[in-house]
């Protein structure tokens, strides 16, 4: 009996082993609470990550605001900037004890009032991290604002003066607003502001100065800067072409090459600093250059038929040969 017993748990252990059949079954039911975790865990980031940005926001309105409230009027203590931005966050941010633990705001004003910083905390609620015993996930969003010095401003208008300007009333709108924020700027002071100055970049590769600066040391009368063979076979100076085709020079300029459009390097100067030397690029493109555009060909349905840059009659040559230019 004893030997029988043995021999049929021998057999059956032996089979048991060798079969394959419900495989993929228990591998399910393994994996199933580490897949469920881990996409639940991603449902509750993504739901922190949505917390976050709702506390950029109000934290961003809410300094923002604080500013105005400042500068608005001088007479408001810390405190009330301090109560007052808090006001406007809670207006902005609702919290919602479902999916957060509330908010702790922190609103500082540095010493002398320079601007205004601020932090919000919170922490987002899990549903699904919960199984690895991660209750909540915290976040926070700050901001600061910084008040301009009111010993001096220095402010520059990047302003887009390019030809899609022209087209529903946009550069009469352009000019209207920045006369506004001049008046705005200056006050009362109607010539030069004791602490504010002024600068203006236009969105152009061109632009047009008074033709007092004809004779100025900064353009090149020479023709040294390589940007006078733009669009010639052979080196030209484009004062003397402009002459040549008995035409007035009104005061446009070209940018300069890179990197001298974005270097401050007065080109009047007639040596090299210690940074132009490092720039590895001819002293001679740092003058300006006069603009010069091609001409355009004359064969009929050429761009839009607005021929802006026609001085050279094509005949019977190419539209194309760079001799023509």
């Amino acid at each position: 009996m004893g030997y029988a017993l043995f021999y049929f748990f021998k057999k059956n252990l032996s089979s048991f082993k060798e079969n394959k059949s419900g495989a993929v079954a228990f591998m399910f039911v393994v994996l199933f609470i580490p897949i469920m975790t881990l996409s639940g865990g991603i449902i509750d980031y993504g739901k922190s990550i949505g917390l976050e940005k709702k506390l950029e926001s109000a934290v961003d309105t809410a300094i923002l605001a604080g500013a105005h409230y400042v500068v608005s009027s001088n007479k408001k203590n810390d405190k009330d900037i301090e109560n007052y931005v808090k006001k406007v966050f809670n207006i902005n941010f609702k919290s919602d004890p479902f999916y957060n633990n509330g908010v702790v705001l922190k609103v500082s004003i540095p010493p002398g009032r320079t601007g205004i910083e601020m932090t919000a905390t919170s922490s987002s609620k899990t549903n699904f991290l919960q199984i690895l015993g991660i209750n909540k996930i915290n976040v926070n969003a700050s901001g600061q604002v910084k008040f301009a010095s009111t010993e001096s401003l220095d402010v520059v208008l990047v302003l887009d003066n390019s030809g899609s300007m022209q087209n529903e009333s946009k550069m009469l709108n352009l000019k209207n607003a920045s006369n506004n924020l001049m008046t705005s700027l200056f006050g009362d002071v109607t010539k030069n502001h004791p602490s504010l100055q002024i600068g203006l970049v236009p969105f152009s590769s061109t632009i047009r100065f008074p033709m007092k600066y004809r004779h100025a040391l900064w353009l090149d009368h020479n023709g040294r800067s390589p940007i006078h063979s733009e669009n010639f076979a052979y080196h030209m100076n484009r004062f003397v072409m402009i002459k040549k085709l008995k035409y007035a020079w009104g005061g446009c300029v070209e940018v300069r090459p890179q990197p001298y459009d974005i270097h401050d390097y007065d080109p009047s100067k007639s040596e090299m600093s210690a940074e132009d030397l490092k720039l590895k690029t001819s002293k001679n493109a740092r003058f300006f250059v006069p603009w010069f555009a091609p001409d355009f060909p004359e064969v009929s349905g050429y761009g839009n038929g607005i021929l802006q840059s026609n001085y050279l009659t094509d005949e019977h040559d190419d539209a194309h040969q760079a001799t023509k230019y």
